[in-house]
């Protein structure tokens, strides 16, 4: 399997897919609502059949290399949403 931005080979990896949803979701609204000339925070709500995701994007993206989701320790590098 290829990269399709770069055309690297990669593997896939388990943890990639963990709330890859959610995190999409914050890059997707940062890219078309934040606004750098007045640097105002936006908030995000992305609701689905079985869960509701809330975040705030205010001009960078958080980073954790640590997070427990349904009582399971995930390390791995994450956007915080």
């Amino acid at each position: 399997m290829f990269c399709l931005i770069y055309n690297i080979p990669f593997s896939f990896n388990g943890s990639r897919a963990i709330l890859s949803g959610p995190a999409g979701g914050v890059v997707g609204y940062a890219v078309t609502t934040h606004k750098q000339e007045t640097d105002l925070p936006v908030i995000g709500f992305d609701m689905g059949g079985t869960s509701t995701d809330v975040s705030r994007f205010a001009g960078d993206y958080e980073h954790v290399f640590e997070s427990t989701t349904a009582g399971v320790t995930i390390q791995a590098p994450q956007v915080m949403h």
